[in-house]
């Protein structure tokens, strides 16, 4: 299950989402509706003399400009409003189709590449059913604004709790691999946000992630990846007015897939009948070394809800819950058990920020702040953080 402030996150993400596809889809609606008297004058014009037409030059180019307004805007609602659309009846691509082949006929007459009278003669009598048709695909438009519109992304999709990798893949060099690609994605979020990174760096961040997940004997593994990172595949979608922020949440989904993938790999590489490796991961602070897999966790939770922060729209705040951490992390006078407590102390300041002020809890807030306070009292990295960021801070507390 993807953190709690994450999904808040995405669900912001997915609100904003909702209310741009129904603007859109009502605006379609309108768009298609007043077009409807231009469509009956085309289609007169047509009809006039059975079996011929033969326009003038305005009205040909008249009619060439209509049919380039059809190809534009004539689109089905299901695929207009994808992937965001959970339900399209039948009847709505069915009229759409043929409102289609009606616009393809028109254009056929009016290329005058068909000479046959009959043909003609065929063409025109389909093109008599244009004016109901779009009528009718616009009230359809109009009504896909009413139904069940969101983004099929599952949160507490994980990786496969049982796996086995491909004979000749060493569990420990895949570990170290991701753990590398682990390392790689937690400062992508805030970049992301600030834009200091670009959205190629985050679909190229997840093809490698992807590789190296094929390195399990089962496909799903990956394609369950690919899946909890879907919204990577849409940043382009006329709907998204924040690709960066969409695509800090999706890096996000993912290094919390492969933190889980990670966690597992011991018991990957049992069922692999390799020799038992560890999750541990090693750092360094200021020529200090720390081991162990649940700080690595510790700091993988922090860095994930930060980026959920960042996709929030509070890019200070979220600047200042970095250099917190990172002050944490480099400070040398700080002990393991006071530099665990200190991250999760900002892992609990992030997840308030997520929230709305009105939900925020102001004593819990304040505890947290002093305590962070009282330990910057003895570390000169963490007393310069709080300097410069504590105002930022402070502003948490509704």
């Amino acid at each position: 299950m993807a953190s709690e402030s994450l999904c808040d996150a995405w669900t912001e993400i997915e609100r904003s989402i909702r209310d741009r596809v129904r603007s859109g889809l009502e605006a379609q609606a309108e768009s298609i509706r007043v077009s409807v008297p231009h469509m009956e004058a085309a289609v007169r014009s047509f009809r006039e003399v059975p079996g011929s037409w033969n326009p003038g030059p305005e009205q040909r180019g008249y009619v060439a400009q209509f049919l380039e307004w059809c190809r534009v805007n004539l689109i089905r609602p299901h695929h207009f409003a994808s992937p965001f659309m959970r339900s399209a009846p039948a009847a709505s691509d069915r009229d759409a189709m043929l409102l289609e082949q009606g616009v393809q006929a028109m254009e056929q007459v009016l290329s005058g590449h068909e000479r046959d009278p009959a043909k003609v003669v065929h063409y025109q009598q389909r093109l008599s059913d244009l004016p109901q048709l779009m009528h009718l695909v616009s009230r359809e438009y109009a009504a896909a604004a009413a139904r069940d519109i969101g983004w099929d992304l599952d949160p507490a999709l994980g990786p496969l709790r049982h796996a086995v990798l491909r004979e000749g893949v060493s569990a420990r060099v895949l570990a170290e691999d991701l753990r590398a690609l682990d390392e790689r994605a937690r400062p992508l979020g805030n970049r992301l946000w600030t834009r200091a990174a670009g959205l190629a760096e985050a679909k190229a961040w997840r093809t490698d992630a992807w590789e190296q997940l094929q390195h399990f004997g089962d496909r799903e593994m990956g394609e369950r990846f690919l899946e909890s990172t879907g919204p990577l595949d849409h940043l382009d979608n006329r709907f998204i007015d924040n690709p960066y922020a969409v695509a800090c949440v999706a890096v996000g989904f993912g290094t919390e897939f492969l933190g889980k993938v990670i966690q597992g790999m011991p018991d990957y590489a049992a069922a692999s009948g390799q020799p038992e490796i560890s999750t541990g991961t090693t750092f360094n602070f200021n020529n200090s070394t720390v081991n162990g897999g649940q700080f690595a966790q510790t700091i993988h939770n922090t860095d994930t809800v930060i980026a959920a922060v960042a996709a929030s729209g509070q890019a200070q705040t979220a600047q200042a819950l970095k250099a917190v951490e990172e002050a944490v992390l480099a400070d040398a006078h700080l002990d393991e058990a006071t530099r665990t407590e200190l991250l999760d102390n900002v892992t609990y300041l992030s997840e308030e920020a997520v929230k709305d002020p009105s939900e925020r809890r102001a004593g819990v807030l304040r505890t947290i702040i002093g305590g962070i306070q009282a330990a910057a009292a003895s570390g000169s990295a963490l007393q310069q953080a709080m300097t410069t960021w504590g105002g930022v801070l402070g502003a948490l507390v509704p």
